[in-house]
């Protein structure tokens, strides 16, 4: 993950994409803004703790593009399925569910089998920490993003440890 300096408290530098000769004033950090935008900073701060417990997201291996299953697309909403095992590492999600929802309006999204729980939604960056379950149909909210994680593996393998064919 590649964060832009003041990107976690919602700078800007006013829309120019190469600031390199502008000045300080303009490319300084404002330390009054990030306290002002301390919400969005902890949101930042509870993705990054997220995708720490999340290997499926920090896999940089030339395999990477395999994990992901089961994409959709559809008026301005994206989502996929992937596989989060890792055999270096235990972790309590089997399969993520991501939902990106670039509309204007709630989208609600169809969630395969059972054992769910809600990871990071608009709002809360930190659900990880806690159980919560979720089953049937989520709303993702517009302009989110929405991680989901499946506890076990409800969604049924085959051998490549891709969910069966329905």
């Amino acid at each position: 993950m590649f964060l832009l300096s003041g990107e976690e408290f919602a700078r800007t530098k006013e829309g120019h994409d190469n600031s390199f000769n502008a000045p300080i004033s303009l490319n300084r950090l404002d330390w009054r803004k990030a306290w002002e935008e301390r919400t969005l900073a902890e949101y930042y701060k509870g993705l990054i703790a997220l995708r720490r417990q999340l290997p499926g997201l920090g896999d940089k291996s030339e395999k990477a593009a395999q994990r992901i299953f089961e994409k959709k697309s559809a008026d301005g909403v994206v989502s996929y399925l992937m596989d989060n095992r890792d055999q270096d590492s235990d972790t309590r999600w089997q399969t993520l569910m991501v939902v990106y929802n670039s509309t204007g309006k709630p989208e609600k999204v169809s969630l395969p089998g059972e054992g769910w729980e809600l990871l990071c939604d608009a709002y809360n960056s930190m659900l990880w920490k806690a159980s919560v379950p979720v089953a049937g149909i989520i709303c993702a909210e517009p302009q989110s993003v929405t991680v989901l994680g499946c506890v076990r593996d409800a969604l049924g393998e085959n051998e490549f440890g891709r969910r069966k064919a329905v």
